[in-house]
């Protein structure tokens, strides 16, 4: 049973905001979420699936300078084609990635629910 000071690991993940638009979903900005989240003692925070690595970059960038915890992000395999599917190649996903890593933003690159394990698998 947890007691009323029980610490319960938290890792919120908001939706970052479309592409050239500086507020998330909720309206906030990166900081302003991190501010809202941060008295919880989060063991990790992140961006949800609904960019690619390419527009989520400087978000996630922006969110790794704000939070004093692990950031994880779950970008996803380009903009969605005509028929709903993805056309971007586990490479190619693989290099758009490369900087995440390089400038060590994130501690974790997590695969979105539409996404083949390819994507992830591919170094």
């Amino acid at each position: 049973m947890l007691s009323p000071n029980s610490y319960i690991p938290s890792s919120p993940h908001p939706t970052p905001p479309p592409p050239h638009h500086p507020t998330q979903l909720s309206g906030q900005t990166n900081e302003a979420f991190w501010n809202s989240v941060n008295h919880a003692k989060p063991f990790a925070i992140g961006l949800n699936c609904a960019l690619g690595a390419n527009d989520m970059k400087k978000y996630v960038a922006n969110l790794s300078a704000c939070a004093d915890c692990y950031v994880f992000c779950y970008p996803n395999a380009g903009l969605p084609n005509a028929m709903g599917g993805y056309d971007q190649k586990g490479s190619e996903m693989a290099e758009e990635l490369r900087p995440f890593c390089e400038e060590v933003c994130v501690r974790g690159l997590m695969e979105c629910d539409h996404m083949h394990t390819w994507h992830c698998l591919r170094r």
